[in-house]
């Protein structure tokens, strides 16, 4: 299980890294990726949901899991998302980048540690298995696909 879930890490990660190939600095800045948002936005948002794994699996390596905070509903969500867009708003790009490529490197150092049995811990609405994968890889997806979309909109593929 853990395997596997590792190697889906890392192929939504070079599938990420292929949609941002060959993207200008000033076209990673235009808005409109997803709402409003831009690819920076996007990298700035997977940074801190991959972040927040890392911190999740710690948390459940020592039985804590108990702490682990999650936004209760949509609206929450909505705000925590918007909190951590305007906290990036004025960071550099290249700033940016390698808080997600660290924050990525921490989610899988975070799970190498994990025994994998803890992975099939259940917590409020799923197994910890389904909350990592939820905020590293298949946020990795979600977005690659919206980059991919928004590329092919502007005839930039």
């Amino acid at each position: 299980m853990k395997a596997e879930l590792q190697q889906r890490m890392n192929e939504e990660w070079l599938a990420l890294e292929a949609a941002l190939a060959g993207l200008s600095d000033a076209r990673m800045l235009e808005a409109g990726v997803v709402g409003v948002w831009s690819v920076k936005d996007l990298l700035g948002h997977m940074a801190y949901w991959a972040h927040e794994a890392a911190k999740n699996t710690e948390l459940v390596k020592a039985g804590r899991q108990d702490r682990i905070v999650r936004p209760d509903t949509a609206k929450a969500l909505d705000r925590w998302n918007a909190r951590e867009q305007r906290l990036r708003a004025g960071r550099p790009l290249a700033e940016v980048r390698y808080e997600l490529e660290e924050s990525h490197q921490r989610a899988l150092a975070a799970l190498a540690d994990l025994p994998e049995e803890r992975l099939s811990l259940n917590l409020d609405g799923g197994t910890f298995l389904e909350l990592y994968a939820l905020d590293t890889h298949d946020h990795y997806r979600e977005h690659t696909d919206h980059i991919l979309a928004w590329r092919k909109r502007l005839g930039d593929t």
